[in-house]
């Protein structure tokens, strides 16, 4: 069970601009930039800043933001695990399919 934070880094991603999975993960993105998009499976939001996306990393996903250098944003990985036994622990574990599995991800603007 892992879980793995950055907050507000700023500058290029080394996985800007690739489309990329990874194995029995979830993410969460903040982006405090302006520009730019984020691809999560087939649907493509765009980068605002203090927007949230919400990943099942399994998906195919990506950003691509309009400015490399001064690409703002806060990144959770977490493994499904480690999350399943967190909600498991308070009895919400069905939260985590409703959150994450329900399509290939979502968006949301602050």
């Amino acid at each position: 069970m892992t879980i793995e934070s950055v907050y507000r880094r700023v500058g290029k991603a080394p996985l800007d601009d690739v489309r990329h999975t990874h194995i029995d993960q979830y993410e969460i993105i903040q982006t405090w930039t302006d520009g730019g998009s984020v691809l999560i499976g087939d649907r493509l939001f765009p980068m605002t800043g203090g927007g949230v996306y919400l990943i099942n990393a399994i998906n195919i996903h990506m950003t691509n933001p309009g400015d490399p250098a001064r690409y703002e944003r806060s990144v959770v990985k977490f493994s499904s695990g480690w999350m399943r036994n967190l909600l498991g622990y308070i009895g919400a574990e069905p939260m985590l399919s409703f959150i994450f599995d329900s399509g290939a991800g979502a968006y949301f603007a602050l």
